[in-house]
């Protein structure tokens, strides 16, 4: 297995030979920027009262997702 990480948009092609036939793929990687999160000052209260938590994405392929502890990501209500 090879692994790489790349910070520019690049093309790679794998080439594997079975038997002396050689078979080439082609990709090509395009780098999407890693998305800004703006947040409000926190808010306090009480047990059992009550707030409204709104999003909004850009591109309708984003996904948002609500977790009461981001150290076990499981999603809350």
């Amino acid at each position: 297995m090879v692994t790489f990480t790349p910070t520019v948009p690049t093309v790679i092609t794998l080439t594997v030979t079975d038997d002396n036939c050689p078979k080439a793929v082609t990709y090509k990687i395009s780098i999407k920027p890693i998305p800004t999160i703006t947040t409000i000052e926190e808010k306090r209260h009480a047990s059992g009262q009550h707030s409204t938590l709104t999003s909004a994405a850009g591109d309708p392929k984003t996904s948002i997702s609500w977790y009461d502890d981001p150290s076990e990501p499981h999603l809350s209500k």
